[in-house]
């Protein structure tokens, strides 16, 4: 159990990560399903299987919301990152005036 309990947090975060709530939806339909015939493979009676659907749901959208909250975080680090190059690059007005390259003078010879 605890493996499918780690598969199902393991599913639930990389839907969270790369998909919206379109995509969880379908898995929490058919979620139950999936209990309900390891419960009838393994004999558990109608109360046990009602407690290991409730709690596979749970699992599975507890690992969703942490996929979310990753990749709320990825995405403010990059902003964050994009946002600090974008200003550290530009120059205001005066900077960008007093930036002129002067020729060299005529009778200067290079090395």
């Amino acid at each position: 159990m605890m493996y499918s309990a780690i598969a199902l947090v393991i599913l639930g975060a990389a839907a969270g990560v790369a998909f919206r709530w379109k995509v969880l939806l379908p898995i929490i339909v058919l979620l139950p399903f999936a209990v309900i015939a390891i419960s009838i493979a393994r004999g558990l009676s109608h109360a046990e299987t009602a407690a290991a659907i409730a709690v596979s749901e749970a699992v599975l959208q507890t690992g969703y919301f942490f996929g979310l909250l990753v990749r709320l975080i990825a995405s403010l680090a990059m902003q964050s990152f994009t946002a600090a190059g974008f200003s550290r690059g530009r120059r205001d007005g005066t900077t960008r005036r007093n930036d002129r390259h002067t020729a060299p003078p005529a009778g200067a010879s290079g090395p």
